[in-house]
């Protein structure tokens, strides 16, 4: 027999009421993480070495498709608020990528060559009026 508590509804309003908030906050989450497009500032900016790692490294980062020539600025490291004097400047390789939800990103890459060992330097990558903060 099976006995009727007073409280038993108000347990499977409870429950009912946390499994749809789970699947809320679920779908909530889910489209949070989809809605991460690039845009015209580079983000995804990584820098890593392509061959001897004292000398060369490689730059990679991410825009929207509106960057038709990235950029990449580099200049040895001289305490100077003047972060344009001897600073190089090259031409990114970029290649497109289209994702699985049809949005197309575009990848760019640049390897800073002829560098000195156990030097510091100072980079930023981007095109026009959209740039990177300077990194080390």
């Amino acid at each position: 027999m099976k006995m009727n508590h007073p409280c038993n509804h108000l347990i499977r309003r409870f429950r009912l009421a946390c499994v749809f908030t789970g699947l809320l906050l679920s779908q909530v989450f889910l489209s949070l993480a989809q809605e991460f497009r690039p845009t015209p500032f580079p983000d995804r900016v990584t820098l890593t070495w392509s061959d001897d790692p004292a000398t060369t490294q490689t730059v990679t980062w991410r825009t929207d498709p509106s960057v038709k020539e990235a950029k990449a600025q580099v200049k040895q490291e001289d305490a100077s608020p003047d972060m344009e004097s001897g600073m190089r400047e090259l031409s990114a390789i970029t290649r497109p990528f289209v994702g699985k939800e049809g949005h197309e990103d575009h990848y760019h890459h640049v390897t800073f060559t002829g560098l000195q060992p156990s030097t510091v330097y100072a980079y930023r990558v981007g095109s026009g009026d959209y740039w990177s903060e300077w990194f080390q």
